[in-house]
């Protein structure tokens, strides 16, 4: 068996910037600064700086690992280009929330950040077990979907971690005055979808309510109610508010399963009803203003099962544009509102890395416009309907 001399066993010092910098005859600062890609450095030298470090086997993981532990031994911040999405379980599967993702990721590789996926159960209290990355001070900011409510509390959260603590928090889809933000203009939005259906003639009209939905529920009643003031119609007589349940807004969920719908405005406030029931027991009804599009299309899948003539008898407005509802062709027949979704993920990625690049440094709440997208589920007001 050879023998191996101790020099030959020892080993081997890690090439360091002062290596490099000894190589190339430059300061070791410059070094530095190519390494991070500062533009402080000409691109001739950070090229020069960046193909010796590459030839010598320089580790930028193991000193950017050993600079951050000398950052945070005297409590200064370090810029890891890594920024962690809070999302629910399962996201993936559903539009609303893939399309931000989508614009988030393609934004942060633009920037070259790293995204961590964080997922958080709705129900869940104790953020900091999820990820060990944001407990161990590796992450540089978080963004949020989350309604504002549930923002409020995952803040609180994130503060209450020594390794995150001051760090930026954005969110998209919903805003809190605490962080910058790139939501949809849901009053816009909801304002295009009643301005259509009064001038097609529609003058009372069912509006779908989510169960706890906070002040998104007030954005875009606000813009309900701007559309009826402009044609002069009075809202406590065009407006019946019927509340659901999670059911209504799943594609997938069955519809002899859906649950009841509840009267939230007098007369009749707290009354549970089945749609085809509420709207044979108010013939003036001629159009349903829902929520999202799943409750549009599970809307419509209820009304004609229940002999409907649609969108004769009933025009139907989505909200989001994420699911099509499709004719016997296959063509989407669905009047919706489309939101900009992946552009509000890519909004929300850019103001967090203004913030940690120093380009940001106010709150800014950034909304972006959404579109009515004229189809088939609307028609002028035609009568008499079915009693």
């Amino acid at each position: 068996m050879p023998k191996h001399s101790p020099e030959e066993n020892a080993p081997v010092a890690p090439v360091t910037q002062r290596d490099i910098a000894k190589r190339l005859g430059v300061h070791q600062t410059a070094v530095s600064f190519a390494l991070r890609n500062d533009p402080q450095v000409s691109p001739e030298t950070a090229r020069k700086i960046l193909a010796a470090a590459a030839e010598m086997g320089y580790d930028v993981e193991r000193h950017h690992a050993a600079r951050m532990m000398q950052k945070q031994r005297y409590g200064h911040a370090l810029l890891n280009r890594v920024v962690a999405i809070l999302i629910m379980p399962h996201f993936i599967t559903n539009p609303y929330l893939a399309e931000p993702f989508i614009g988030i990721s393609e934004a942060l590789a633009r920037e070259r950040f790293d995204l961590l996926t964080v997922q958080v159960a709705a129900e869940e209290t104790e953020l900091a077990r999820y990820s060990p990355s944001l407990a161990r001070g590796y992450v540089d900011g978080v963004l949020v979907g989350y309604m504002a409510e549930r923002m409020l509390s995952l803040r609180d959260q994130l503060d209450a971690i020594p390794g995150f603590r001051g760090r930026p928090i954005v969110t998209y889809l919903d805003t809190v005055p605490t962080s910058s933000s790139a939501t949809p203009d849901y009053a816009l939005g909801s304002y295009q979808a009643v301005q259509h259906l009064l001038e097609l003639g529609h003058r009372e009209m069912v509006l779908f309510k989510p169960i706890n939905t906070g002040h998104l529920w007030t954005l875009r009643l606000e813009g309900v109610l701007h559309a009826l003031s402009e044609q002069g119609v009075a809202p406590e007589r065009a407006l019946h508010v019927l509340e659901f349940g999670w059911g209504w807004i799943d594609p997938q969920y069955r519809m002899d399963h859906l649950p009841p719908l509840q009267k939230i405005s007098a007369p009749g406030a707290g009354l549970l009803y089945s749609l085809p029931d509420y709207l044979r027991a108010h013939p003036a009804v001629t159009a349903i203003v829902a929520w999202n599009d799943p409750s549009a299309i599970n809307a419509w899948r209820i009304l004609e099962q229940a002999g409907w003539q649609l969108p004769c008898e009933i025009s139907i407005t989505g909200f989001d544009d994420t699911y099509p509802m499709t004719d016997s062709a296959g063509r989407n027949q669905l009047t919706t509102v489309r939101v900009p979704l992946r552009r509000c993920g890519e909004e929300a990625a850019q103001l967090l890395v203004g913030q940690l690049t120093g380009e940001q440094r106010e709150i800014e709440h950034r909304l972006l416009p959404t579109e009515l997208i004229v189809r088939g589920s609307t028609m002028p007001r035609k009568g008499p309907k079915k009693a």
